[in-house]
């Protein structure tokens, strides 16, 4: 099974309001984040809550995938890895690899998510993640199964940084992934429209 984690646990602290609820071309960002996983050759899409679990639950609750809440939200993004990892471990049916995206880059686009799930088909045993515009490398990544023990023992404010630069991994360049919402500045700047 192939599964894509929609990390949206956050606070928005330097928002002051849920990115996650944003809207953009009359969806939230958190929706246009499970839509495009659902387009990128996965089986199944995990949304992983934390804080304001409950108003991003109500805002998803018709969307085509299943909700996870990490109560350990407050640590940071390595804690929802890693509680998305320790579900994915236990799943019924066995997980073939697990793509991590996050709901704030709204352009990266269906088809680089796409890249990278299928760039672990062709390579089993490598870590596929993008390169930034500034060489920086990082998330939308995909994982091979085999890396699901070392995910669910993530420190909570890490990540999953750490591994992505220091196992075999290939890295797929995206321009879009340059910009995510943090600020109302990024609100009003960058929310119009984005690529499906």
């Amino acid at each position: 099974m192939k599964t894509a984690v929609v990390l949206a646990a956050g606070e928005s602290r330097r928002l002051g309001r849920p990115k996650q609820l944003l809207k953009m071309g009359g969806e939230t960002l958190i929706q246009s984040a499970i839509r495009k996983a659902n387009l990128s050759g996965i089986d199944e899409a995990v949304v992983v809550t934390g804080a304001f679990a409950e108003s991003v639950r109500e805002s998803i609750r018709s969307e085509d995938c299943r909700v996870l809440h990490n109560p350990d939200w407050a640590e940071g993004i390595g804690s929802s890895i890693r509680c998305a990892a320790q579900h994915l471990k236990a799943h019924a049916n066995p997980v073939e690899s697990v793509l991590f995206l996050l709901c704030d880059q709204p352009f990266v686009p269906s088809s680089h998510l796409r890249a990278l799930v299928e760039a672990i088909t062709k390579h089993p045993a490598t870590i596929a993640a993008t390169r930034y515009p500034d060489g920086g490398k990082g998330i939308p990544a995909c994982f091979p199964a085999a890396y699901l023990e070392e995910l669910a023992s993530l420190n909570g404010s890490v990540g999953a940084k750490k591994l992505i630069l220091e196992k075999q991994s290939l890295f797929l360049p995206h321009d879009s992934v340059a910009i995510d919402i943090d600020t109302e500045a990024d609100v009003r700047a960058h929310l119009p429209q984005a690529e499906t």
